[in-house]
Parts: structure tokens; C-alpha cells; sequence
């Protein structure tokens, strides 16, 4: 959504340099059937302490799911937003 959303040619071609690093230093975990199967139990979770699944959520849970999937923490900068989550996953506050 970054390089769509950029406001200028320069703002593009700084934002795509780093798209291309991140792609080169990173391990990138692809979101196959594990994670839609942990994106239930993440989903049903998340609805059980009375908090909406869809809309912007959705992606965020759905990164709470690869980590399920994977077997790896969750890093994150907002603990409140992955409430309820904490006896599926390893959340890690970086705030």
C-alpha cells in the first residue's frame, strides 16, 4: 500500500528502494493454509473479548495468525490491539 499511496516521484523511488531491500534481508513468510487455519482461532479469540474481526483489523490479525502458524512471537508497538490473544501467541511489547 506504501509505493500506491506515495505523493511523489521521489517519495516512490525512496519507498521502492526499501520494498527491494526488506525483500533481499528478510525472511518473508507466506501466509498459506496454516495461517487461515490459525486465523480462525486468532478470530474466534479476538470476538470473544468483544472486539470487531473485520475491517482494519483484519490484517493485523492476520499477521497475529502467521505468527501462530509459524510458531514465532509477535512483535508489536500496541499491545491493547491484539487483547485476548496472549494464550495463543508470544506478544512482544516494543513500546
Amino acid at each position: 500500500m506504501g509505493l500506491a499511496a506515495a505523493s511523489s516521484e521521489p517519495v516512490l523511488i525512496r519507498r521502492e528502494g526499501h520494498l527491494h531491500w526488506i525483500e533481499e534481508v528478510v525472511n518473508l513468510l507466506a501466509f498459506d493454509t496454516g495461517c487461515a487455519r490459525a486465523y480462525r482461532c486468532i478470530s474466534t479469540a479476538t470476538a470473544g473479548v468483544g472486539r470487531k474481526v473485520r475491517g482494519n483489523r483484519a490484517v493485523d490479525l492476520m499477521i497475529a495468525a502467521t505468527a501462530l502458524a509459524y510458531e514465532l512471537p509477535l512483535y508489536t508497538r500496541n499491545v491493547a490491539d491484539l487483547r485476548g490473544l496472549g494464550d495463543l501467541i508470544e506478544i512482544v511489547d516494543l513500546s
